[in-house]
C-alpha cells in the first residue's frame, strides 16, 4: 500500500465507529437532548458527503442509542427530519428499491 492509499473500511466497521460515536457523544453530553442533538451532528457527518449508501443504517443506530423513533421510511424523527442530506438519501434508497424489484422481475 502506498502512503497516499487509506486502508479499506468495511460496511461493518463503518457501522461500529458509527455507534461508538453517538455513544461517546451522549457519555459527554451534559443533558439527555444535548447529547442527543449533538448525536445529530454526527448522523450528518457520517452520512454526507460520503455515506449516503448507510444513511439508513446510521438512522437506526442513532434510533437505538438515542430513544428516538423512526417513520415508516424509516427516518430519525428528531435526527433527520429538515436535513439537506436526506431527500438525496431517500432518492438513493428509491432507486436501490426499484432496482431490485426489477431484479426480482427479470429472475
Amino acid at each position: 500500500m502506498s502512503a497516499t492509499q487509506k486502508p479499506s473500511i468495511d460496511r461493518e466497521q463503518l457501522l461500529a465507529r458509527f455507534r461508538a460515536t453517538v455513544r461517546e457523544t451522549i457519555a459527554k453530553a451534559s443533558t439527555p437532548h444535548n447529547g442527543k442533538n449533538t448525536a445529530s451532528f454526527a448522523l450528518r457527518h457520517f452520512i454526507h458527503p460520503h455515506g449516503y449508501e448507510l444513511a439508513f443504517d446510521y438512522m437506526r443506530i442513532y434510533a437505538e442509542e438515542t430513544g428516538d423513533t423512526l417513520d415508516e421510511r424509516g427516518v430519525c424523527e428528531f435526527g433527520a427530519y429538515g436535513e439537506l442530506w436526506l431527500p438525496k438519501a431517500l432518492a438513493l434508497r428509491a432507486e436501490a428499491m426499484k432496482a431490485d424489484v426489477e431484479s426480482s422481475a427479470a429472475n
